[in-house]
């Protein structure tokens, strides 16, 4: 999961790319990462989702990021869940 702030583009940070990896790894373990590239439909990335207790949007957010060529950015937009977060000062 990455939190993304505007003007910043530390995108190949060590630290952030750690982050990552530890989130990804976290969000969807490893013992079922390798099945991400065999789901091919919503229906899939739901079913997937519920058998590993996480939120379709997930699913759809490393496949967008890890499989674009499957699943283009444009593709699953609906399993997301929107969060606004308001910077205060």
């Amino acid at each position: 999961m990455r939190i993304e702030i505007v003007g910043r583009t530390d995108t190949e940070d060590p630290k952030q790319l750690e982050a990552d990896r530890f989130s990804a790894d976290t969000l969807i373990p490893p013992q079922y990462a390798s099945r991400l590239a065999g789901l091919t439909s919503k229906a899939a990335v739901r079913a997937f989702a519920e058998e590993i207790g996480i939120a379709p949007g997930i699913v759809v957010g490393r496949l967008q990021r890890e499989h674009p060529r499957r699943w283009p950015y444009r593709n699953g937009n609906d399993l997301k869940r929107k969060l606004d977060l308001l910077e205060t000062q």
